[in-house]
């Protein structure tokens, strides 16, 4: 436990608790409060999978919980409410902050030093954004601007000092890899971007062709090559890269009701897999496949959908992708909230709740 006392000359100590003694071990005393005149005590929580708690007042304090040491103080507008995730590789946490669906932030912890800091992802637009490479420590900024898109490629281990390079095309918005659970990066680090264009005949506005490319980055920055992709008017919402395969959402830009996911070959010939969205699973093998209240498992080694459960457009009340481990349905029927729950194996778990009206989904592992 954080224990932070306040005393009566304005000052604060800090103290680590060990819950299973009793006993506390002094951290620092004798702090300036940031804000004498109000009636608080600074902030404090840990990292959940490491050995590091945070306290806040004018500037966020790293400890280590392991010997109760101080291990840093960082300028950081990190709001104590954001879950963090851990990197693969294990040295860094980080916290992608969002306003609404779009990422806004990404907040850095070094867990070796301690260092604070943030990522901050362009805005204006729904194009502008971010997007995370925890695989890789990195994280790439978005923004638009005409027929171009500037990309920006921050590392966690040096978040000062970014590099960017520009491609042709543009994008529409970089909300679906967060939402949809995409990475589109392969083993080494490279950067699969899908922009387009689109064309026109004198007389008409609807469009003709999409001209959908993939761009491929490499992680100097370099683009190493292009995938032209043939779609005829259908662009490329968002991609992900699994064992070197490109997957991808496409919708029709003349009609984005008309969604499918697909898989796009090198050559950029496409094979159909499946009506509606494709959700990241923790099984690299499968996706779940949610179109307009029909949700199913796509197994990607035999291109098989499970038996969809489907669910009254007029009763469903929200969707939801847990852990990549199971989609969980709700809907009602009467006064009765239903729950459904989808594993990645198809198999689907229901559970009736009397006379409940549904509030939200919360999800511990």
């Amino acid at each position: 436990a954080i224990i932070i006392a306040r005393q009566a000359d304005n000052t604060y100590d800090i103290c680590l608790g060990d819950t299973t003694t009793g006993t506390h071990t002094l951290v620092s005393t004798g702090t300036p409060l940031a804000s004498p005149a109000s009636q608080y005590v600074p902030e404090a929580g840990f990292v959940p999978g490491t050995t590091i708690a945070l306290v806040r007042d004018d500037y966020i304090t790293t400890i280590s919980t392991t010997d109760a040491t101080i291990l840093n103080h960082s300028q950081s507008s990190y709001n104590f409410t954001t879950p963090w995730q851990l990197t693969p590789d294990g040295q860094f946490a980080y916290a992608p902050e969002q306003f609404g669906i779009s990422l806004t932030s990404v907040d850095v912890l070094d867990l070796t030093t301690g260092a604070l800091s943030r990522i901050e992802f362009p805005g204006g637009s729904p194009a502008n954004g971010g997007i995370i490479d925890a695989t890789h420590s990195r994280a790439y900024a978005l923004t638009v601007g005409g027929d171009t898109v500037q990309i920006t490629r921050y590392d966690f281990s040096d978040p000062t000092t970014p590099y960017s390079t520009t491609v042709d095309g543009t994008i529409l918005s970089t909300n679906p890899y967060s939402s949809l659970g995409y990475t589109p990066f392969d083993v080494g680090g490279n950067f699969y971007l899908p922009t387009f264009t689109w064309t026109t005949v004198q007389g008409s506005p609807d469009p003709v062709a999409a001209n959908t490319t993939i761009h491929i980055i490499d992680p100097q920055m370099n683009e190493i090559g292009t995938i032209s992709v043939d779609a005829g008017t259908n662009i490329i919402f968002a991609l992900t890269v699994i064992d070197e395969t490109v997957y991808a959402v496409m919708a029709d830009l003349a009609d984005n009701s008309i969604v499918g996911t697909y898989r796009v070959a090198a050559d950029g010939t496409t094979t159909f897999l499946a009506q509606g969205f494709g959700f990241a699973t923790n099984d690299p093998q499968r996706l779940f496949i949610l179109d307009a209240g029909s949700f199913s498992v796509l197994d990607l080694t035999d291109d098989t959908q499970s038996t969809p459960l489907v669910v009254p457009a007029n009763s469903l009340r929200d969707s939801r992708v847990f852990d990549g481990k199971y989609l969980a349905v709700s809907a009602t029927n009467g006064t009765d909230t239903i729950v459904h729950i989808l594993d990645v194996n198809g198999n689907v778990t229901t559970v009736t709740i009397p006379d409940a009206s549904f509030a939200q989904f919360d999800y511990t592992d």
